[in-house]
Protein backbone atom coordinates (compact mmCIF):
# COMPACT_ATOMS: atom_id res chain seq x y z
CA UNK A 1 0.00 0.00 0.00
CA UNK A 2 1.50 3.32 -1.41
CA UNK A 3 1.12 6.24 1.93
CA UNK A 4 0.71 9.51 -0.04
CA UNK A 5 1.63 12.60 1.53
CA UNK A 6 0.11 16.50 1.08
CA UNK A 7 3.01 18.35 0.41
CA UNK A 8 3.25 21.84 2.92
CA UNK A 9 5.54 23.88 0.27
CA UNK A 10 4.45 27.60 0.51
CA UNK A 11 2.75 29.25 -2.02
CA UNK A 12 4.92 31.10 -4.49
CA UNK A 13 3.32 34.58 -3.66
CA UNK A 14 4.15 33.67 0.39
CA UNK A 15 7.46 32.90 -0.72
CA UNK A 16 8.05 36.10 -2.59
CA UNK A 17 6.16 38.01 0.11
CA UNK A 18 8.74 36.06 2.79
CA UNK A 19 11.53 37.38 0.33
CA UNK A 20 10.39 41.03 0.39
CA UNK A 21 9.64 40.71 3.89
CA UNK A 22 13.43 39.83 4.82
CA UNK A 23 14.85 42.41 2.28
CA UNK A 24 12.48 45.48 2.62
CA UNK A 25 14.66 47.49 4.49
CA UNK A 26 18.19 47.19 2.69
CA UNK A 27 15.85 47.59 -0.58
CA UNK A 28 14.70 50.92 1.02
CA UNK A 29 18.04 52.07 2.29
CA UNK A 30 19.68 51.01 -1.03
CA UNK A 31 17.35 53.37 -3.16
CA UNK A 32 17.68 56.32 -0.74
CA UNK A 33 21.10 56.19 -1.85
CA UNK A 34 20.45 55.54 -5.55
CA UNK A 35 17.92 58.85 -5.42
CA UNK A 36 21.22 60.65 -3.53
CA UNK A 37 23.63 59.72 -6.38
CA UNK A 38 20.91 60.11 -9.05
CA UNK A 39 20.89 63.76 -7.66
CA UNK A 40 24.50 64.37 -7.66
CA UNK A 41 25.02 63.14 -11.59
CA UNK A 42 21.55 65.34 -12.32
CA UNK A 43 23.35 68.20 -10.65
CA UNK A 44 26.52 67.47 -12.74
CA UNK A 45 25.62 66.54 -15.91
CA UNK A 46 23.53 70.36 -15.98
CA UNK A 47 25.22 72.48 -13.45
CA UNK A 48 28.80 71.08 -13.35
CA UNK A 49 31.37 74.25 -13.76
CA UNK A 50 34.42 73.69 -16.96
CA UNK A 51 37.05 71.96 -15.84
CA UNK A 52 39.81 70.08 -17.62
CA UNK A 53 38.75 67.43 -19.39
CA UNK A 54 41.58 65.27 -18.02
CA UNK A 55 40.55 66.14 -14.19
CA UNK A 56 36.77 65.82 -15.46
CA UNK A 57 37.60 62.10 -16.56
CA UNK A 58 39.52 61.12 -13.39
CA UNK A 59 36.62 62.16 -11.45
CA UNK A 60 34.12 60.37 -13.78
CA UNK A 61 35.98 57.10 -12.95
CA UNK A 62 36.21 57.45 -9.28
CA UNK A 63 32.49 58.18 -9.54
CA UNK A 64 31.98 54.94 -10.46
CA UNK A 65 34.34 53.64 -8.34
CA UNK A 66 32.99 54.84 -5.45
CA UNK A 67 29.89 54.01 -6.49
CA UNK A 68 30.34 50.41 -6.53
CA UNK A 69 32.14 50.58 -3.47
CA UNK A 70 29.97 51.79 -1.22
CA UNK A 71 26.89 50.37 -2.20
CA UNK A 72 28.69 47.76 -2.24
CA UNK A 73 29.31 47.93 1.69
CA UNK A 74 25.96 48.71 2.42
CA UNK A 75 24.85 45.97 1.32
CA UNK A 76 26.82 43.40 2.72
CA UNK A 77 26.82 45.69 6.03
CA UNK A 78 22.98 45.34 5.59
CA UNK A 79 22.86 41.46 5.42
CA UNK A 80 25.35 41.16 8.22
CA UNK A 81 23.77 43.29 10.62
CA UNK A 82 20.43 41.93 9.84
CA UNK A 83 21.29 37.92 10.29
CA UNK A 84 19.18 37.29 13.68
CA UNK A 85 16.32 39.04 12.40
CA UNK A 86 16.10 37.43 8.95
CA UNK A 87 16.57 34.27 10.99
CA UNK A 88 13.67 35.16 13.29
CA UNK A 89 11.92 36.20 9.35
CA UNK A 90 12.50 32.44 8.57
CA UNK A 91 9.85 31.28 11.32
CA UNK A 92 5.80 31.53 11.30
CA UNK A 93 6.10 33.15 14.19
CA UNK A 94 9.44 35.34 14.42
CA UNK A 95 8.22 36.50 17.96
CA UNK A 96 8.42 32.99 19.23
CA UNK A 97 12.44 32.72 18.37
CA UNK A 98 14.67 31.19 20.79
CA UNK A 99 16.78 33.60 23.10
CA UNK A 100 19.05 35.19 23.16
CA UNK A 101 18.64 35.40 19.58
CA UNK A 102 14.89 37.01 19.50
CA UNK A 103 15.97 39.70 21.85
CA UNK A 104 19.41 40.32 19.70
CA UNK A 105 16.77 40.81 16.48
CA UNK A 106 14.68 43.02 18.36
CA UNK A 107 17.48 45.45 19.38
CA UNK A 108 18.93 45.36 16.10
CA UNK A 109 15.69 45.89 14.33
CA UNK A 110 14.96 49.13 17.15
CA UNK A 111 18.08 50.17 16.02
CA UNK A 112 18.82 49.60 12.59
CA UNK A 113 17.32 53.37 11.20
CA UNK A 114 19.99 54.97 13.46
CA UNK A 115 23.19 51.97 12.25
CA UNK A 116 22.17 52.08 8.25
CA UNK A 117 22.13 56.26 8.40
CA UNK A 118 26.03 56.00 9.98
CA UNK A 119 27.03 53.34 7.69
CA UNK A 120 25.24 55.48 4.89
CA UNK A 121 27.19 59.22 6.30
CA UNK A 122 30.10 57.19 6.13
CA UNK A 123 29.93 56.34 2.51
CA UNK A 124 28.76 59.94 1.62
CA UNK A 125 31.91 61.33 3.86
CA UNK A 126 34.14 59.30 1.48
CA UNK A 127 32.70 60.82 -1.12
CA UNK A 128 33.40 64.44 0.28
CA UNK A 129 37.08 63.57 1.06
CA UNK A 130 37.82 61.62 -2.48
CA UNK A 131 36.20 64.12 -4.95
CA UNK A 132 37.12 67.31 -3.56
CA UNK A 133 40.94 66.01 -3.50
CA UNK A 134 40.63 65.29 -6.63
CA UNK A 135 39.56 68.98 -7.53
CA UNK A 136 42.31 70.34 -5.16
CA UNK A 137 45.12 67.73 -6.92
CA UNK A 138 44.35 68.66 -9.66
CA UNK A 139 44.18 72.32 -9.65
CA UNK A 140 41.13 73.84 -9.57
CA UNK A 141 39.35 76.33 -8.46
CA UNK A 142 38.53 76.76 -4.84
CA UNK A 143 35.20 77.55 -5.10
CA UNK A 144 34.74 73.76 -7.28
CA UNK A 145 36.72 72.01 -4.42
CA UNK A 146 34.27 73.93 -1.88
CA UNK A 147 31.04 73.23 -4.45
CA UNK A 148 32.40 69.37 -4.29
CA UNK A 149 32.45 69.34 -0.78
CA UNK A 150 29.03 70.93 0.03
CA UNK A 151 27.45 68.89 -2.85
CA UNK A 152 28.68 65.54 -1.10
CA UNK A 153 27.60 66.46 2.59
CA UNK A 154 24.01 68.07 1.58
CA UNK A 155 23.17 65.69 -0.41
CA UNK A 156 24.38 63.17 1.75
CA UNK A 157 22.43 64.61 4.96
CA UNK A 158 19.64 64.22 2.82
CA UNK A 159 20.06 61.12 1.64
CA UNK A 160 20.14 59.51 5.51
CA UNK A 161 17.30 61.43 6.56
CA UNK A 162 15.17 60.01 4.18
CA UNK A 163 16.73 56.53 4.53
CA UNK A 164 16.07 57.05 8.51
CA UNK A 165 12.50 58.08 8.24
CA UNK A 166 11.35 55.51 5.30
CA UNK A 167 13.42 52.85 7.56
CA UNK A 168 11.52 53.64 10.68
CA UNK A 169 8.09 54.02 8.47
CA UNK A 170 8.57 50.11 7.25
CA UNK A 171 9.95 49.02 10.40
CA UNK A 172 6.17 50.17 12.04
CA UNK A 173 4.29 48.94 9.12
CA UNK A 174 6.11 45.76 8.72
CA UNK A 175 8.05 44.51 11.65
CA UNK A 176 6.40 45.77 14.49
CA UNK A 177 3.94 43.71 14.49
CA UNK A 178 5.94 40.27 13.64
CA UNK A 179 8.27 41.00 16.92
CA UNK A 180 6.77 43.07 19.56
CA UNK A 181 2.83 41.47 18.42
CA UNK A 182 2.42 42.36 22.54
CA UNK A 183 3.78 44.95 22.71
CA UNK A 184 6.97 45.98 25.44
CA UNK A 185 8.83 47.83 22.73
CA UNK A 186 9.73 50.59 25.43
CA UNK A 187 11.46 47.79 27.61
CA UNK A 188 13.88 47.05 25.11
CA UNK A 189 17.22 47.44 26.37
CA UNK A 190 20.36 49.13 24.96
CA UNK A 191 18.03 50.77 21.92
CA UNK A 192 19.06 54.11 20.54
CA UNK A 193 15.89 57.10 20.39
CA UNK A 194 15.43 60.21 18.93
CA UNK A 195 13.45 62.74 20.96
CA UNK A 196 10.12 64.71 18.87
CA UNK A 197 12.17 67.72 18.52
CA UNK A 198 14.75 66.39 16.88
CA UNK A 199 12.64 64.19 14.35
CA UNK A 200 10.96 67.62 13.63
CA UNK A 201 13.79 69.62 12.82
CA UNK A 202 15.26 66.33 10.66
Amino acid sequence: MVMCTIGTEPHPEERMFSFLLRNALLVANVLANVFGVAVIYAINSHFRLPIDPGLEETLDIFAVLHDVFAFGVIIWFTRRYEGPMRACLALDRPHEAPEPMLTTARRRLLNEPFVLMAINMAMWLLAALIFPSILWLGGAEGVKVGRALAQCLIIGLVTCTMAFFLLEALIQLLYMPRFFPGGGVFKAGRVLRVRIATRVLA
